[in-house]
């Protein structure tokens, strides 16, 4: 392989679309990060979608935008961000919290030493953000104890800390600010973010809208450029079962195909190669597994799991559901 196409790959890869409903969460938590020591109390908020709707995309980028960087003694976090492991205690998210932030023992300990510990190194890091994310891992199947413990524990993070949090979970584990009132006054701002809606005019053109910024964004051409052509792009958003996450899975995977054979146009049946050849086929929604690119546009409408949506206002997410009970891949 060229140095070239290494380097084409590469910038395939690092695409990152923030379209007008991303850029309103980003400014969100900007909003609340430059708020951080000001507002008397800590602005806090509560990010919820299924996967593949682009949380832990959406953090990532807001990290790199505020990088860790050291100082004369110390290592300066502006944003610390952390993921839940699965099956997680509290003293457990405080063991890998201290792990994150550098500390030599994270694990040793009771529950409260760790706790006052964490707040010592957030302050000496300069910590102006929290970020946990996969928040569902502490809170599933938990009994009302739990719910309460883990509750009492985030408010007393945020009071001792002064620092505010951004939560990221999967739509269920809102349930927590539900049954503790307390927390939930600290958390200000509450997001749900879904996958894209076609059912209504308004959520098709912020679909269009998203692959236009990745047609600029590519740098290729595309024949006839069908990526926006209807016929086209309704079969890519159900194939894709409508999230962000499975979107750029599919379109990065065809610039891969296409610069490992050196094409400098992008082609129609390239999606229908690799969706034979991707895990795409095998989660198919679609009648006998067909292929929503190799059939033609009338018989694609004709589908019950396209028509369903097409032609009434409701949600892709439901329609799936309805169909076999699952989330999308």
């Amino acid at each position: 392989m060229f140095n070239e196409q290494v380097d084409r790959l590469r910038e395939i890869e690092n695409i990152y679309i923030v379209y007008p409903r991303l850029q309103n969460i980003l400014n969100l938590i900007q909003e609340i990060f430059t708020l951080s020591g000001v507002s008397s109390e800590p602005n806090c908020l509560f990010i919820t979608g299924h996967s593949g709707v682009g949380k832990t995309c959406l953090i990532e980028h807001f990290l790199q935008k505020h990088p860790r960087h050291e100082l004369a003694d110390r290592t300066c976090v502006p944003v610390f961000s952390v993921e839940i492991p699965s099956q997680c205690s509290i003293k457990d998210l405080a063991s890998t919290m201290l792990n994150e932030l550098g500390d030599p023992n994270p694990g040793s300990g009771t529950k409260v030493s760790m706790t006052n510990k964490l707040y010592h190194l957030l302050n000496s890091c300069h910590v102006k953000l929290i970020i946990i994310d996969e928040f569902q891992h502490l809170v599933n199947n938990a009994s009302d104890r739990k719910f309460d413990d883990v509750a009492n524990w985030l408010k007393g993070l945020i009071n001792n800390t002064k620092i505010p949090i951004v939560l990221l979970g999967l739509p269920e584990s809102q349930e927590i600010l539900l049954k503790n009132s307390q927390l939930r006054r600290r958390f200000y701002y509450f997001v749900n973010l879904e996958p894209f809606n076609i059912s209504s005019a308004e959520g098709e053109s912020e679909f269009l809208k998203f692959l236009i910024i990745i047609k600029n964004r590519s740098n290729f051409e595309f024949e006839h450029d069908f990526l926006l052509d209807k016929k086209f792009y309704l079969p890519l958003f159900f194939a894709a079962s409508g999230t962000v996450a499975n979107i750029m899975k599919f379109i990065k995977l065809v610039f891969r195909y296409a610069i490992n054979n050196n094409f400098i146009l992008i082609k129609r049946k390239y999606f229908e190669y690799i969706y034979n050849q991707s895990i795409f086929k095998n989660e198919s929604i679609f009648p006998n597994f067909q292929n929503p690119f190799s059939v033609d546009y009338e018989t694609f409408l004709s589908w019950s799991i396209v028509s369903s949506i097409t032609n009434k206002d409701r949600s892709f997410r439901k329609i799936r559901s309805l169909k076999n009970n699952e989330t999308p891949i």
